[in-house]
């Protein structure tokens, strides 16, 4: 029965990395496929596009870099959270996990460029 805990954070996770990629994209930054990085601090700007048009390419955004391996990125490192942060004396929610795990691979995807450099 545990395992079913550790398999219901890594599909959480899955989720909620739309909202929080869309956040990013809204707020800060994220990575656009063959189009670069969209938001208020990127090259391109947000201000001429409406709120439906960036959720849209953060929907886009999120099922191109998903299924590319990102849905399995997202899952194993939920995994690995909440495998690392449950103890006995702190037993970590599932949503809290997941969403940890999540914000962590956006954040990340976010600011890529600085990791490996430019693209």
């Amino acid at each position: 029965m545990n395992e079913a805990k550790y398999f219901g954070c890594g599909v959480f996770s899955i989720l909620l990395s739309l909202p929080i990629q869309f956040l990013l994209s809204l707020l800060y930054r994220y990575p656009a496929p063959f189009l670069g990085y969209i938001g208020p601090f990127s090259n391109h700007s947000n201000s001429d596009k409406t709120f439906t048009d960036i959720l849209s390419g953060a929907i886009e955004t999120w099922l191109f870099y998903g299924l590319l391996g990102g849905f399995f990125v997202t899952f194993f490192l939920a995994f690995c959270v909440k495998k690392f942060l449950e103890t006995k004396k702190n037993n970590y929610s599932l949503f809290q996990a997941a969403l940890l795990a999540a914000f962590i691979f956006c954040f990340t995807m976010a600011n890529l460029d600085f990791i490996i450099g430019s693209w």
